[in-house]
């Protein structure tokens, strides 16, 4: 999992190199990248590794490499010294050899799968057959220094990134002629180039310009466009169609084409293990077909540096697998077309205890292959169809001064045979899920999909037993006889263990945990149900379920759900010792009302700022529930309750006052504290770096044995920070007590350069966390805040704001079966959201049933009759709205079955946002024929999704997600319309992926 570690660095450096050895080492620092110095030294010796060949030069530095799809030819950029490219075939001495003059270093390259080469060298680019080492390609950019190069698979098109002193060139060449350019400001970082030739994807770091820039290839139109942190090039699947971007604060971002533009499906922040690290993303692979994800790190920890490689699914946000203790920045990551194998290259260790490079199956985090070389590994580059690989670097540690350069030819191909064959679930139309293990061998498995295909290659030849297996299914074993260099067929037919529990259902927003409630199965007496839940949809379920209850329940929460997650639910029922198949799939999550992305710090009395809370000092402020759900940046889960911040400013706007609880902590240290990081004009940015402007950054609260003090510190963009400045007079107060620790202090609002300037309307950008020192970050906020050092993550406060009665829920719905029966509305926009207040009337008699902290209410109603709802928002200062619009409910005596539906239109469509599925949700006061479709933003139909007559009742349809001709749409706000006799509404959808 790595990809090309590319210090794009624009040198304006001409070294004099007569007898003397020019050297060079890197330095790096969490804030500001990497760079690099360049010395005299001697030659060092190096020792000559590799499974096929290895070269070495004393002096120059193997800088940039290229590989054809079959790893016929190899191309070398040599830099520093001995400045030239080599193209080398089946042994370490040259085919051929372009010398070239020029002060530059890292001369880019790309190659073709059939061998033909791009150069990049100073304001040249240069064309090469790989016969042949006389141009063929001749193509000058004057007064600007190339330092990109890209290249399309038939070699007709050739693009470029040229540098000048004011801005910088994108650059596409056909025919030795230009056929499009785009100039930006600033200068150039990357270039990468889809394989199919459609997309390029640019990049800048540093200064005023950093940005990932998604353009056509065919004419150059921007596609799309977002921030960039990293100096490292982003990986694009083969049709563009996947886009990996990671940047210095350790999260990998993957993007996905939709329509003409691109939009992040998902990011993961990588962690070693150690919650007090900070880490960067190093080299970024994705596999041709776009399934296949893997990057590199580096980590910096107490003890220096170490790094991992981490793959991924792409549909799934989790790792497959990691390899940590690599013992530096992995840099540079490369993966075959169809994922299977994974090249991975780095600085390793200094005292090169370990390996620099490393070839991995994609089913297994144990090394297929590694070198130890004598110095770092810069470049990895594996041919596409994985039986080649070649990597390269420096002879010596990249962090050490130092010169000389190595490469390696790889035989990339494991041993090994192929097995494959189809799993059919008897009586099932989905296969998926059944887990085909080989035994006695590790790491050698794989789930089938939905046709129950499946394949494992590279397994070692011999004869095996294959087992296939899935829940509530009978396993099979069969013997498989493998191969070398064959395909092995295997099929399977697993049997059910009976009927499955049905009509499961799961809670939308309903309360702090998901509620689960299924039928259950009409057969012998059940001993009890496993429920199983997974995190996204295309994951398998775990073999081991979440929890489990009697046989005589019939409901289940879980209470681990973490809010802004939305999870898959299964239940399956045991009997007679054994598990049946999984009932109906569902999805279900928990309560997002405390979420808010807003502070709103009303006009308040002045409290004591004595280190304790007390209802009425803090009664007229706003309450902000700020735990660290989510484990953002330590990846240790709080509960959001866990820690409850406090905010209110004085009438004259001249002081925020601030408390925070951490029930969480229960040890004063020193640097236990409170952070607050204020973009104060709210522009989404802190100033430039080198600029005059002290007044926007971050203040901690911070308790030390010697002392609480509030700190200061400015801060810069793209990264940096000033001078640190303590105000021990300023009010401050730190306690510990049996419920935790207590924060209590007060920030000036001001003209200072070191008080809180907010923007014309009173508003600054914020980010907030509170440390249990050394590393434990109990709150974070807001939640899904990326970096705390980038104002555009944060949530934003308003100085002043008024404390508004909040506004009554939403298209309040119910729906049910007999006497039980669930009430769902859309949650009003508030901030400071307390609960709903839940309420009946069955015509004689007004009842309040309860609260809800969610979107949801179940009930049960003990006699037959027609019953009216409402619903009342509770802020939480105790405010009220006024009652929502009531709906109404009829429990018939009869059969035990409701009545027809007291009147006829949408109730509900749930989840909102979904991603695939949505549910319809309609009732019908009598028999109609009913039409539902589904709307684009501009109008179109994209599907429909019930055309005909119906029966009176509650009814539901779904929406997968897809079109009319079942392929899936894009993200974005879609229509419902429902049209039943005279009824005609419209109602939102946002689909999100």
């Amino acid at each position: 999992m790595k990809k090309f570690v590319v210090c794009s660095f624009i040198l304006a450096m001409i070294f004099t190199v007569a007898n003397a050895v020019v050297g060079s080492r890197i330095t790096t620092d969490p804030q500001d990248g990497l760079t690099i110095q360049y010395g005299e030294v001697e030659p060092q010796p190096i020792s000559r590794i590799g499974e096929l060949w290895q070269a070495s030069d004393p002096a120059a530095i193997c800088g940039s490499l290229g590989i054809g799809t079959n790893g016929e030819y190899v191309a070398a950029g040599w830099y520093l010294n001995n400045i030239r490219m080599s193209m080398y075939q089946d042994s370490s001495t040259p085919e051929w050899e372009y010398v070239f003059d020029d002060p530059g270093f890292e001369y880019p390259l790309d190659m073709t799968p059939e061998g033909y080469t791009v150069l990049g060298a100073g304001s040249m680019l240069y064309g090469f057959n790989p016969g042949s080492s006389t141009p063929v390609m001749s193509y000058e950019i004057a007064g600007s220094t190339i330092n990109n190069v890209a290249v399309s698979a038939d070699g007709s098109m050739a693009y470029c990134t040229a540098v000048f002193s004011d801005h910088a060139d994108i650059v596409a060449i056909s025919e030795q002629m230009t056929e499009w350019s785009v100039t930006l400001d600033g200068g150039a970082g990357t270039l990468t180039l889809s394989g199919d030739g459609q997309t390029l994807v640019f990049t800048q770091y540093g200064g005023d310009n950093s940005n990932m820039i998604v353009l056509n290839a065919a004419d150059g139109s921007v596609l799309f466009t977002d921030v960039e942190y990293n100096q490292n090039p982003p990986a694009i699947s083969y049709d563009g169609s996947i886009i990996v971007n990671g940047d210095y604060s350790g999260y990998v971002h993957v993007y996905e084409r939709t329509d003409d533009t691109y939009q992040e499906i998902w990011s993961y922040h990588v962690n070693s293990g150690d919650s007090g690290s900070s880490s960067w993303i190093g080299g970024m692979a994705v596999s041709a077909d776009g399934e296949t994800i893997a990057v590199g790190t580096l980590i910096f920890n107490s003890s220096g540096y170490d790094g991992e490689v981490y793959v991924f699914d792409t549909d799934i946000p989790e790792p497959l697998w990691i390899y940590d203790n690599c013992g530096d920045y992995v840099c540079s990551v490369d993966i075959s077309d169809d994922g299977s194998l994974i090249a991975a290259g780095g600085y390793g260790p200094t005292d090169h205890s370990l390996p620099d490079f490393y070839l991995f199956r994609k089913g297994s985090s144990e090394p297929l292959y590694t070198i130890n070389t004598p110095g770092s590994i810069f470049h990895v580059k594996l041919a596409g169809e994985g039986g080649m690989c070649a990597t390269g670097g420096k002879a010596v540690h990249a962090r050490l001064m130092g010169s000389g350069g190595t490469l390696y030819r790889v035989d990339a191909q494991p041993d090994g045979g192929t097995l494959t064959g189809t799993v059919t679930l008897d009586g099932y139309d989905d296969h998926s899920g059944v887990l085909i293990e080989i035994d006695g061998i590790d790491n050698f498995q794989v789930y089938t999909d939905e046709n129950g295909d499946y394949e494992i290659p590279y397994i070692p030849a011999n004869t095996y037993m294959v087992t296939a297996s899935k829940t509530g299914f009978q396993s099979v074993t069969e013997a498989a006889s493998i191969v070398e260099d064959d395909t092995t067929d295997l099929d399977f037919t697993l049997l059910p263990n009976g009927d499955p529990p049905t009509d499961l259902i799961a809670s939308h927003g309903y309360d702090s945990w998901v509620r689960l409630d299924w039928t259950a199965p009409e057969i012998r007496e059940i001993q009890q149900f496993n429920v199983y839940r997974k995190d996204y949809l295309t994951a398998t379920f775990p073999l081991e379920p979440l929890g489990s209850v009697g046989g005589e329940e019939l409901t289940y929460n879980d209470h681990s759900a973490v809010p802004l997650k939305k999870y898959y639910y299964v239940v399956t029922a045991v009997i007679d010792d054994l598990e049946t198949p999984y009932s109906n799939r569902v999805i279900g999550w928990s309560s997002t009302s405390y979420i808010t992305n807003q502070i709103d710090a009303y006009v308040g009395s002045t409290p004591v700022i004595d280190g304790t809370i007390s209802a009425d000092e803090w009664a007229d402020a706003f309450a902000l529930q700020c735990g660290d759900f989510l484990g953002t940046n330590d990846n240790e889960i709080d509960a959001m309750t866990s820690v409850l911040a406090f905010f209110k400013v004085d009438s004259a706007i001249e002081n925020l006052y601030v408390a925070v609880h951490n029930t969480n902590d229960f040890e004063l240290e020193d640097h236990d504290e409170v952070g607050l990081y204020f973009d104060d004009n709210n522009d989404g940015s802190f100033p430039a770096n080198g600029s005059e402007d002290l007044s926007e950054g971050n203040f901690w609260a911070v308790h030390y044995a010697s002392g609480n003090v509030i700190r200061y510190r400015p801060c810069f963009s793209p990264s940096g920070v000033g001078t640190t400045e303590e105000y021990a007079d300023w009010e401050v107060a730190i306690s510990l007590t049996d419920s935790g620790i207590i924060y209590e202090f007060a920030i000036p609002i001001g003209d200072q350069y070191n008080y809180i300037q907010p923007d014309d309307n009173n508003i600054s950008g914020l980010g907030l966390f509170v440390l249990d020192d050394p590393s434990s970050f109990n709150a974070w906020w807001p939640f899904e805040m990326q970096n705390i050092f980038k104002p555009q993550y944060f949530g934003t406060i308003h100085f002043g704001a008024e404390n508004e009665v909040p506004p009554p829920a939403e298209n309040l719905s119910i729906t049910g079966a007999d006497g039980d029966v669930i009430l769902s509305w859309e949650l009003p926009e508030i901030n400071d959201f307390g609960y709903m207040m839940v309420y009946m009337s069955d015509g004689e008699e007004e009842t309040y049933l309860g609260n809800s902290q969610g979107m949801q209410y179940y009930h049960t109603l003990e006699e037959p009759g027609t019953y009216e709802f409402y619903v009342v928002t509770r802020d939480y200062s105790g405010q009220e709205s006024e009652p929502s619009d009531p709906v109404q409910y009829t429990y018939a005596e009869s059969a035990g079955e409701p009545d027809s539906p007291a009147f006829t239109g949408l109730n509900n469509i749930y989840p909102n946002p979904f991603n695939p599925t949505a549910t319809v949700a309609f009732s019908l006061k009598q028999p109609e024929n009913t039409r539902i479709d589904v709307y684009n933003i501009r109008g179109q139909r994209v599907t429909t999704l019930v055309n005909g007559k119906l029966p009176s009742g509650n009814h539901h349809v779904t929406w997968q997600g897809v079109d009319s001709n079942d392929k899936k749409v894009a993200s974005g706000v879609y229509l419902i319309r429902f049209e039943a006799g005279e009824t005609n509404q419209v109602r939102k959808a946002l689909m999100l992926k």
